[in-house]
């Protein structure tokens, strides 16, 4: 009996994954698109077979998720959907497409806050761009919005002066003069 239970624990041991592991999915403290991407990289660090993706998945994602899953695809189950139809379904209720006027109005609207840094504001702008489909103009958007949005007149000021300017300039700029204000300062 004893040495039964030795074998079946070894036997577990050795199907268990080696790295991490995939908690529910439960919606109210990482986001949607995060999980996919933590999920992708289980798999990938794991050597994860693709005939195994979808099992795994449903029996890590939580019964919160799998009972909205089975409702989603009705009257279809959820093992007649490949994994990336599985995927594609959740994404579509979690993160319905949104519209790409409102985020440019958003992203429009952002200027620095008092204290914020250089460097957290163009993070936010990034964030902020994802889904306003800028295409290729992304980068002068963000340069543009950069440049709108900074409340130094100084930093401004210097970034108007160049008529060539790139966003990657502008970024640069704009935190080392920041860098500069700050440092001297504390002189």
């Amino acid at each position: 009996m004893i040495s039964s239970r030795i074998i079946l624990l070894g036997l577990v041991l050795l199907v268990m994954p080696t790295f991490g592991r995939i908690e529910p999915f439960e919606g109210g403290g990482e986001d949607w698109p995060s999980y996919v991407e933590r999920l992708e990289a289980f798999f990938s660090a794991n050597d994860v077979v693709a005939a195994k993706r979808q099992a795994i998945f449903f029996s890590c994602c939580g019964a919160k998720t799998y009972a909205l899953l089975r409702d989603l695809v009705k009257p279809a189950k959820p093992q007649d959907k490949s994994l990336n139809e599985v995927l594609s379904v959740l994404s579509n209720h979690y993160c319905p497409k949104p519209s790409a006027v409102v985020q440019r109005f958003r992203f429009n609207s952002r200027a620095r806050a008092d204290g914020e840094s250089v460097s957290n504001y163009v993070a936010a702008l990034k964030n902020l761009s994802e889904h306003c489909s800028f295409g290729a103009e992304l980068e002068n958007m963000l340069r543009d919005r950069v440049v709108c949005g900074i409340t130094s007149t100084a930093i401004q000021t210097r970034l108007l002066e160049r008529p060539d300017l790139t966003f990657e300039d502008a970024v640069q700029t704009a935190v080392a003069m920041e860098a500069a204000k700050r440092d001297a300062g504390e002189i």
